[in-house]
This record gives structure tokens, C-alpha cells and sequence, in this order.
């Protein structure tokens, strides 16, 4: 389990799974080009964009990156993940357990919502 620091960017390629753990600090974004990424929080994604062509899983905390392209955004574990930027991911959003919030109905990107937690939205139009 290594710790990602610097200004540099992760590319997430190949159809497989990469699990992110840890608190890391880059800051140069991330791709998403293929297969999924999982983060069990927040913390483990850096602070630049992501730009997702496959899937990303995410557990708890508030996630701050902007997140575009065409893949899909998973919550996962029973945790609460807040989602407070303007994104424009366009693969739906999956809510397995737990608790989704999002600031604004634009957080949540486009495409269907399939909810088996609970979803909690600010203000917008679904």
C-alpha cells in the first residue's frame, strides 16, 4: 500500500479493479480509462479532476474533485458520501448501501440513479 503525493496524475487503465487506500495528496487528477477504481474514501483520490471512463466506487466523505466523462459513479459501504461539485458524468450513479448527498441535483452528473440507500438532495430538478 503505497501513498501517492506530488503533482502528478494517476491513469487507471485495463479492464481489471485498483483499490486506492490511504490519505493521498496528488494533486494532477485522475483518469479513469478503463475497469473500475475503488476508493474506500474520498481521502484516497487526490484533489484534482477525475475524468472517468469506467467505474468508480466510492465509500464515505465529501468528494470535492469534479467528476466528467462517460463511466458511472458506485457508493459503496453504509458510510455517507457527499457530493458538492458540478459534475457532468454521464454513466448514472448506483447507491448500494448507505447514504448518497448531494449538494445540488447537478452533483450527481446524468443518467439514471439506481438507489438501494438513501439518496438526500439539496436543491434542483432530477
Amino acid at each position: 500500500k503505497n501513498t501517492l503525493s506530488g503533482s502528478g496524475s494517476l491513469v487507471k487503465t485495463g479492464t481489471g479493479e485498483l483499490t486506492l487506500s490511504g490519505d493521498n495528496t496528488y494533486s494532477g487528477g485522475t483518469t479513469i480509462s478503463d475497469g473500475t477504481l475503488i476508493a474506500a474514501s474520498v481521502n484516497a483520490l487526490g484533489s484534482g479532476d477525475i475524468d472517468n471512463s469506467g467505474v468508480l466506487k466510492v465509500g464515505e466523505g465529501e468528494l470535492k474533485n469534479t467528476l466528467f466523462g462517460s463511466g458511472s459513479l458506485v457508493k459503496t459501504g453504509t458510510g455517507v458520501l457527499t457530493l458538492s461539485g458540478d459534475n457532468t458524468y454521464s454513466g448514472g450513479t448506483t447507491i448500494s448501501d448507505g447514504t448518497l448527498i448531494a449538494d445540488h441535483a447537478d452533483s450527481l452528473g446524468s443518467g439514471d440513479i439506481d438507489n438501494s440507500g438513501v439518496l438526500k438532495v439539496g436543491e434542483g430538478e432530477l
